[in-house]
């Protein structure tokens, strides 16, 4: 059963972000890549202790901010590929988040 009619779908990830991460997976990754994945999985270490505290209602309004702070920022010309790609990786794991949540029955996320 689906609580949330306006959950984040793969749909509504750029376009651009299926191609940037084909791209990298693909090829070896540079340490500067290396970097910013670390400080992505920081990120969603901190994202899910955030998450934990909140009511379902509160982490879903939360989620969708994230993502959509995280898609704006990733649309941006002025920033770097690795600046967009930590953007992308942050959406990722929204949309991850998300469907989690839209799947918890509980009251929390897990």
């Amino acid at each position: 059963m689906v609580k949330y009619n306006d959950c984040i779908t793969q749909e509504d990830l750029p376009k651009r972000h299926f191609l940037f991460t084909h791209q990298i997976t693909h090829q070896h990754l540079e340490p500067e890549y290396s970097k910013v994945n670390e400080s992505a999985r920081k990120y969603g270490m901190s994202l899910d202790s955030t998450l934990k505290s909140m009511s379902t209602v509160d982490a879903h309004d939360f989620i969708h901010k994230s993502f959509q702070d995280a898609k704006s920022e990733a649309s941006r010309e002025d920033i770097s590929e690795m600046q967009r790609h930590y953007q992308f990786e942050i959406m990722r794991m929204c949309l991850d988040k998300d469907k989690h949540l839209n799947q918890n029955t509980i009251g929390r996320i897990l």
